[in-house]
């Protein structure tokens, strides 16, 4: 299983995609067949798995706060005297968490 990215939140698929992409593994040139043809480039921004890729090391999950923090956070924002409320970044990527681990299996 892939993460669930909405694919029309472009600042979310480019947050994921940016994370999953090694230059010299994921990015692949296709030259033109003929000279009228264009050459292409393709890009793999998917996370890595071993049965798939032959990837041989873990793939970290996404990395945000827990529930409690963020509420804890929220709780006592204007007691940080930081500025106006800003809502946790975690509060739109904790759906992308894949399990309670570090590591997706």
């Amino acid at each position: 299983m892939d993460y669930p990215v909405d694919v029309f939140d472009i600042e979310q698929a480019t947050w994921i995609f940016a994370n999953n992409i090694e230059p010299l593994r994921d990015c692949f040139v296709f030259p033109a067949s003929t000279e009228n043809e264009p050459s292409h480039i393709a890009f793999d921004g998917t996370r890595k798995r071993a049965d798939i890729d032959n990837f041989k090391r873990d793939w970290p999950d996404i990395v945000t706060a827990d529930r409690a923090t963020i509420s804890l956070v929220d709780k006592r924002w204007s007691e940080y005297g930081i500025g106006d409320f800003i809502e946790s970044p975690s509060v739109k990527y904790r759906p992308l968490v894949l399990s309670d681990k570090a590591v997706v299996k």
